[in-house]
C-alpha cells in the first residue's frame, strides 16, 4: 500500500445508513476511505471490516418452520451448527 491509499473500512448498510452508526449520512456523504455491503448480502458479515458493523450484521437466524430454513440468510439447520 502506497501512502496515497487508505485503507478502506467496509460498513454493513440498512436501511440507507451503517448498522454501526459511525454517521448520520448516506454513503455517498461519508468520509474517504469507508464503503459499504448490504445487510441482505448473505456474506454481509465475513466482507465487513467495520468490527461493530460485522458483530451487529450477523445472522440471528429466524427460522421459518415450515421450510427450517433462515428467512434471512436462507441456511437449514445443518449449516447454521457451523456458521454464522
Amino acid at each position: 500500500m502506497t501512502t496515497t491509499e487508505t485503507k478502506k473500512v467496509v460498513h454493513i448498510l440498512k436501511h440507507g445508513f451503517a448498522i454501526c452508526g459511525f454517521t448520520r449520512n448516506v454513503p455517498a456523504l461519508w468520509p474517504a476511505g469507508h464503503v459499504w455491503v448490504g445487510f441482505e448480502w448473505a456474506n454481509a458479515a465475513a466482507l465487513a471490516t467495520c468490527t461493530e458493523c460485522r458483530e451487529q450484521g450477523r445472522c440471528k437466524h429466524d427460522v421459518n418452520p415450515a421450510t427450517d430454513r433462515c428467512v434471512f440468510c436462507g441456511k437449514n439447520r445443518f449449516q447454521r451448527e457451523n456458521e454464522c
